[in-house]
């Protein structure tokens, strides 16, 4: 699975090949949807971050287009106890990626206005990973943040699919929106089972004309 990921990502392009291209910046809310077995008493809450970057979009043969991006994607994860649960209760676990999505991107329509869709693989370089929890012992509580860089795994995998719209407003420049849902393939802890990253993903931005 790892070989097909880097294969689609270093999937060369001859320049004669390269049509029209156009690149833009872009930010959005995210929210993680863990693939956690928490059992029955420990359950887990979604939480919405903020993330963003800038892409490039290189045209093939109408509809489609390569889509790169480069983004910078934090997620949070918390857990709490809804009942007595030994003496912590909640903890949230924060992580962030440089994400490289590679999509294949299909537009319609003919006017200004185009709505699209879009797939593919997004390779995540992890940044930073912690947990933060609350300890209750005695009636006392104090508040703790653990480094767990070294127990995550480095590279994270999933799949992107999504849609979106396209306004011209301008000759060249672009409004762009789109929603996209991204499944995680890999696991995000070393030797841990069950603990994938999911999440919807929303994005708002500018996208501006490179080469004609």
């Amino acid at each position: 699975m790892k070989l097909l990921f880097f294969a689609v990502l270093l999937l060369p392009v001859s320049a004669s090949a390269l049509g029209p291209m156009r690149g833009g910046v872009q930010l959005g809310p995210s929210t993680s949807l863990p693939g956690y077995d928490t059992g029955s008493t420990v359950q887990d809450q979604n939480e919405t971050s903020f993330w963003g970057g800038v892409h490039a979009e290189i045209a093939l043969k109408e509809p489609f287009y390569i889509q790169p991006e480069l983004l910078y994607a934090p997620y949070e994860i918390s857990l709490y106890c809804p009942s007595g649960c030994a003496a912590i209760n909640p903890a949230k676990y924060e992580l962030s990626y440089l994400e490289l999505p590679v999509l294949l991107k299909a537009k319609f329509g003919k006017g200004n206005f185009k709505p699209y869709v879009f797939a593919g693989p997004n390779i995540g370089f992890l940044l930073d990973s912690s947990i933060t929890t609350q300890i209750n012992i005695f009636g006392y509580s104090a508040g703790i943040k653990i480094d767990l860089k070294d127990a995550t795994e480095s590279i994270k995998l999933a799949g992107d699919i999504g849609w979106g719209v396209e306004w011209a407003f301008h000759k060249s420049v672009s409004f762009v929106a789109d929603m996209r849902y991204s499944l995680g393939l890999t696991e995000i802890y070393k030797g841990s089972s069950g603990n994938k990253l999911n999440g919807f993903k929303g994005l708002f931005g500018i996208a501006f004309d490179l080469k004609n």
